[in-house]
């Protein structure tokens, strides 16, 4: 049995996180895409387990981060870094999260790790006291938006995938991943009673703002929001994700709202009343002129 099939049989007696369950892991590996996985196992009973995407083009084998998928949450054993060690890949990195003892383990092995940040809420039990939290400035937009007498709606993967596009080129931007991978996705999570596309609507009917909301029992994950610049001073956006919030309090614990290193996406999330956590990306490179070209990849990004 291959560390994939094991995975497979693991799950089917074993509660995983969502962004590890083998249908999340299939929906992102649509157009050709695969997914492996790599298993830590003591006595041959499996205690951690870190998916990744495969790619192979031109000879360079890479293990990536799967899309959509913000950060594995697992646990790790003390032979992660050799057995990532042992895909013998081009390059690898991840984003995932663990504790201060693994993160040092890797570095001794070779890893670059870096901080990231993403914004929770993490208790969900109190809507009058997550309200109590918000900004003024969130609030206020919330009481505009109320006074509009906003409709809320759900879309259609379809619906969102459009809704989301046209939205970003009124901003001048391009929609950043394929109507096909949202598709399979969305419909995924709906079939499996996991996500919901949350809309806002005029009283007219017009779209204002959307997000798609994806959980499990523990996470409810603020995965892609939207909204229609046309209509930013309307405070759909804010109402909006409050109607989320509220939403997640029947299914999850914790609201994550997919944490950003971009200043005013972070500045919009705390505005919320949400704190800060750390998780971190890792990354390791096995061949020089590889690791060269990426850093220069990495510093025109950056201009």
């Amino acid at each position: 049995m291959n560390s994939k099939e094991a995975y497979l049989s693991y799950c089917q007696t074993h509660e995983v996180p969502l962004f590890m369950q083998p249908w999340w892991l299939d929906a992102v590996c649509v157009e050709g895409k695969e997914w492996r996985v790599l298993l830590s196992k003591e006595n041959e009973n499996i205690v951690g387990a870190l998916p990744y995407l495969y790619r192979k083009k031109y000879g360079v084998k890479l293990g990536m981060p799967l899309q959509f998928t913000q950060l594995i949450n697992a646990e790790y054993a003390n032979d992660l870094p050799s057995l990532i060690d042992d895909e013998r890949l081009t390059f690898f990195f991840q984003h995932i999260s663990y504790d201060e003892s693994m993160a040092e383990l890797l570095k001794r092995n070779g890893f670059v790790v870096k901080n990231r940040f993403t914004y929770r809420i993490t208790d969900l039990s109190d809507m009058d006291a997550v309200y109590a939290r918000f900004s003024l400035n969130k609030k206020r937009q919330i009481e505009k938006a109320k006074k509009l007498d906003l409709r809320l709606d759900t879309l259609s993967a379809t619906e969102m995938y459009d809704f989301h596009k046209q939205c970003l080129k009124k901003r001048g931007s391009e929609i950043f991943y394929s109507r096909t991978l949202f598709c399979a996705l969305c419909e995924a999570a709906v079939a499996h009673g996991q996500g919901r596309v949350l809309a806002a609507r005029s009283s007219q009917g017009d779209l204002l703002a959307a997000v798609f909301l994806v959980w499990d029992e523990q996470f409810c994950y603020y995965l892609v929001p939207t909204f229609d610049p046309d209509f930013a001073k309307t405070g759909a956006s804010a109402w909006l994700t409050f109607e989320a919030i509220k939403f997640a309090q029947s299914h999850s614990q914790i609201f994550d709202f997919e944490g950003s290193m971009i200043g005013r996406i972070a500045k919009n999330y705390r505005q919320f009343g949400s704190e800060q956590y750390s998780y971190y990306k890792i990354e390791k490179c096995y061949n020089p002129l590889f690791g060269f070209l990426w850093k220069m990849y990495k510093r025109w990004q950056r201009k």
